[in-house]
């Protein structure tokens, strides 16, 4: 039987969770002072901060080979893709760079360009294997204000994010809402357009597993309670859940028993595996960070 190892308080009440604020008007913002003139703002500034081979080594560090894969959308699934993430999605094709460690993928990255204020800003967005974000960085901006977006204190909003994420919980940063929203945009395009051909969505107590056509394959019930996050395992073989009934749920995606992890006192806000010791880690709103056997 799964049994948590130990527990550790966490003074916070959280581990490794994002702020949730809404963007724009509803939610807070990043300030960065400053005052351009509507000429200034017209002119084009060429900043490039990395290289594309930086960019992939920063991407895929240690990687024995990093591959280029072109994933190329039917109509159909631009429609379903669109449908669950609530973006128009024009591109017919997407070239992802997959990292391979010993012929295993270690992530993907996609890098893109996508209208800030009136100039493209070019920038990658690296997913880990169970297609959550792994990081965010700016390549190339080409104009004269609203470059913050590139600063940690911003890009690191998106780790950890993933299909089931909710964006509007991007802090915005004053004087680049326009670039704010861009970038999120960009990563959001992303995770939907991944090499996932699965989705995972919540619906109150239920987690829903959809083809990239938009079929469902799966229906998990098991929550009592509203679920508050869930992702894949990083060998895509499993399905992590957690909600407010104070239990998170390992589910089989072939079948099989779930395992339902049982101990906490509050919401249950983060699950995650450790690969290399097969063990979880929970954290809860009961200001506790619990570590389970498998």
């Amino acid at each position: 039987m799964t049994k948590y190892l130990w527990s550790i308080v966490n003074r916070q009440g959280c581990f490794l969770l994002f702020s949730l604020i809404f963007l724009g008007i509803l939610g807070a913002s990043l300030i960065f002072p400053q005052e351009s003139s509507p000429e200034e703002e017209k002119k084009f500034d060429l900043q490039v901060y990395l290289t594309k081979k930086e960019a992939l080594e920063i991407a895929f560090p240690g990687a024995d080979t990093i591959d280029k894969e072109r994933k190329w959308l039917t109509d159909e699934q631009k429609t379903a893709i669109a449908k669950i993430s609530l973006l128009e999605i024009r591109e017919i094709r997407f070239t992802f760079y997959v990292g391979k460690k010993n012929g295993k993928p270690t992530g993907y990255m996609l890098i893109d360009h996508i209208i800030g204020k009136s100039f493209p800003i070019t920038f990658m967005t690296v997913l880990n294997v169970d297609g959550t974000v792994r990081d965010v960085e700016i390549l190339v901006y080409r104009e004269p204000r609203g470059w913050e977006v590139r600063f940690p204190s911003f890009m690191s909003q998106f780790f950890g994010m993933n299909a089931q994420s909710d964006f509007r919980d991007i802090n915005s940063i004053t004087g680049a809402t326009l670039s704010v929203r861009a970038i999120t945009k960009g990563v959001k395009k992303a995770v939907f357009s991944s090499n996932r051909e699965e989705i995972l969505t919540i619906s109150d107590t239920l987690l829903y597993l959809w083809s990239k056509t938009g079929k469902e394959i799966r229906r998990f019930i098991g929550h009592n309670k509203g679920v508050w996050d869930c992702k894949f395992s990083p060998d895509e073989s499993k399905v992590y859940s957690c909600a407010w009934d104070k239990t998170a749920i390992i589910w089989n995606i072939n079948g099989g028993s779930n395992i339902k992890l049982i101990g906490h006192e509050g919401l249950v806000t983060t699950i995650f595996s450790l690969v290399s010791t097969k063990h979880y880690i929970t954290s809860s709103k009961d200001a506790t960070v619990k570590i389970w056997d498998e």
